[in-house]
């Protein structure tokens, strides 16, 4: 801008905001301004909104602070002497000469401050617009307008969401029409993306699809934010990089995990479950029972007159009612599981024995209200012909007549499992057992009282040559003696062997029975050591080299006087264990952790419970087998 016509535009501006110093027609004021202005209060900066003025832009452009100030006094005198009023004119308004004084003194101010007022005007919307800017601004719009017509559809739809002018005051009203506009585009955008949503196969969310044929989130894919063809080939490189983990870890899930799924979380809706495998029948009635959802309604998609296998995991929930029904609707029913039936009685039992006589497999977990004439009843029966295999659990009032009915008319049993039942005590009861010469596998474990050494022997002197499976848990007077007397002579056939809570055994018996000789061509598939203190490194130690390469599960759960020496060894020493339990071993250290990884190709999970001397360095760390599978550290603290 030449310099006349800056002069020019100063004049136009000084004589457009002179106000009262210039003219006696005032225009309509409010009440705060007019009480502002009797107190000579300058009202300052009217617009809030008005864009401060740029120091930096004036002192380019108009030099510094006082090269302003001296052009707007010479401008001032030049106006001056081409007629302009110099002097205030009459009150003509009623004011007094206070008031006349204040408001003459905030015109003043408001004349000196108009140059720079005029020059942010346009950014701001005072007074006019600087053709300058203005011409900048339609320079912008038209760039933008023609980007816009170069870009997507979709992108067209977002620019246009966006205000694209950023100027206030006379512009005003196009800038509502445009947040109208706005408002509409953005509901249309919306209403676009909800038939964009698709759910995440791994989350289960929602989310909008980033590229098309994607169908898992970015969240799931950890994917940085970025545009065009790079970024949907890093999406496909992440994707196929956490897919690849995944499978590593064994974390995918199977088509079948997932219908099971599926299924149990609308069990309410399925009426009945057709043919399917009973395996995947039992799968998912443990999940129901974990939910604990098994009801008098749930039960009727496991009982039928096909159904030969039933298995209930969790029966708190149903009343005698539901298994007479049950009893009734599946006759030919040949694997029974019930656990936690609480509230089945006597007449259930009775039921059963004439109902269902083609049971083979029957487990009875908690039936604490059962008497033992029931029992002795059920055991009597034509269920006891077709009988080989029998758990009892947490059955307190199975007592002597029942066991009797048990050894007399259940010659076929091959799997005998009795667990706190303590109704079966010592003085000659327990050695009923003995009569069941057929047993393969024996668990006696937390009976009664008085169950000395002399009765446990002398059920394996009758049983032990045909067993390979024996559990002889919890026994508060158990000694040496049975390992000596009972399990070194009698049981040759052995591969699972549990001695758990048994404290008073020591190493001198464990030796004994290590060192039998014809113990060495059967060796030990599982060992459970669980709380036998008095255990040190010599027992350990001759356990693995007798039986350390056949080992598939070990439990040293408690044996805190394991010394790092003995623990070489047991890392060293079994290469097939699959399952290993270090609990409350003390001496268990990161060192020892690293070798059983490296050593133990075909772990899948390991107990560290109470390993104080394994850190984080060795536990956040994941490990894996030699078939790949990623092995399950139990009991870690950092996890």
């Amino acid at each position: 801008m030449s310099q006349s016509s800056r002069r020019a535009w100063n004049r136009n501006s000084t004589a457009t905001n002179a106000g009262p110093a210039s003219s006696s027609v005032r225009g309509p004021t409010s009440a705060l301004s007019s009480f502002l202005r009797e107190r000579g209060i300058n009202a300052g900066r009217l617009n809030p909104y008005a864009r401060l003025p740029n120091t930096g832009a004036n002192a380019a452009d108009d030099g510094d602070g006082d090269q302003q100030q001296e052009q707007q006094q010479a401008e001032q005198e030049h106006v001056a002497q081409d007629g302009g009023p110099t002097q205030p004119q009459q009150n003509t308004t009623g004011q007094t000469d206070g008031e006349a004084a204040a408001s003459e003194a905030v015109d003043q101010s408001n004349a000196a401050t108009a140059p720079s007022a005029t020059a942010s005007a346009g950014a701001g919307g005072l007074g006019r617009c600087c053709p300058q800017d203005a011409l900048g601004d339609a320079k912008k719009k038209r760039k933008a307008e023609e980007a816009a017509q170069d870009e997507p559809e979709l992108k067209k739809g977002k620019a246009a969401s966006k205000p694209k002018g950023k100027g206030k005051g006379k512009g005003k009203g196009k800038d509502d029409d445009s947040d109208l506009s706005d408002v509409a585009g953005d509901t249309r955008n919306n209403n676009d993306k909800d038939s964009l949503l698709k759910f995440c196969q791994r989350c289960l969310r929602k989310f909008i699809p980033e590229v098309d044929g994607e169908d898992t989130c970015t969240a799931c894919l950890n994917i940085p934010k970025a545009g065009g063809a790079s970024r949907k080939i890093s999406a496909l490189k992440k994707r196929r990089a956490v897919l690849v983990d995944d499978v590593l870890e064994g974390s995918v899930q199977t088509l079948r995990d997932i219908c099971i799924k599926l299924i149990a979380d609308n069990i309410d809706s399925v009426e009945a479950f057709g043919d399917i495998p009973d395996n995947v029948k039992r799968s998912i009635s443990r999940i129901l029972s974990r939910r604990r959802v098994i009801n008098k309604d749930t039960i009727q998609l496991f009982i039928g007159p096909d159904e030969h296998f039933v298995e209930l995991f969790d029966c708190a929930r149903l009343k005698p009612d539901s298994f007479n029904q049950l009893v009734l609707m599946s006759p030919n029913v040949r694997v029974l599981h019930l656990a936690d039936c609480g509230q089945i009685t006597d007449e259930v039992i009775t039921n059963l024995s004439h109902g269902c006589p083609h049971i083979t497999s029957l487990t009875l977990k908690g039936a604490f209200l059962v008497k033992d004439a029931a029992f002795e009843t059920l055991l009597s029966g034509p269920i006891a012909q077709n009988l080989t295999d029998l758990y009892l659990e947490n059955t307190a009032k199975f007592g002597p007549r029942a066991l009797a009915a048990l050894t007399a008319n259940c010659k076929g049993l091959k799997t005998l499992c009795l667990s706190n039942c303590t109704g079966i005590t010592g003085e000659g009861i327990v050695r009923e057992v003995g009569n069941l010469v057929g047993l393969t596998s024996l668990e006696l474990m937390e009976l009664g009282k008085n169950v000395s050494d002399d009765d446990l022997i002398s059920i394996l002197e009758k049983v032990g040559k045909g067993l390979t499976k024996l559990s002889l848990n919890g026994f508060a007077e158990m000694t040496d003696k049975v390992l000596i007397e009972g399990i070194a002579k009698h049981c040759p056939s052995l591969q699972h062997l549990s001695l758990r809570n048994n404290e008073h055994l020591t190493d001198e018996g464990m030796l004994a029975y290590l060192n039998t000789r014809d113990m060495q061509p059967h060796p030990l598939k599982s060992l459970d050591l669980h709380r036998l203190y008095n255990l040190t490194d010599d027992s350990v130690q001759s356990i693995i080299n007798h039986h350390g390469p056949s080992l598939n599960r070990l439990v040293l759960n408690g044996l805190d006087d394991l010394t790092t020496h003995a623990l070489k060894s047991v890392v060293s020493g079994c290469p097939a264990v699959t399952e290993l339990d270090m609990s409350w071993v003390r001496s268990f250290d990161d060192d020892l952790f690293g070798e059983m990884v490296g050593n133990c190709r075909w772990l899948k999970s390991v107990r560290v419970y109470g390993c104080n001397l394994l850190t984080e360095f060795s536990l956040v760390k994941k490990f894996f087998n030699g078939e790949g599978a990623l092995i399950r550290v139990i009991g870690n603290e950092f996890d």
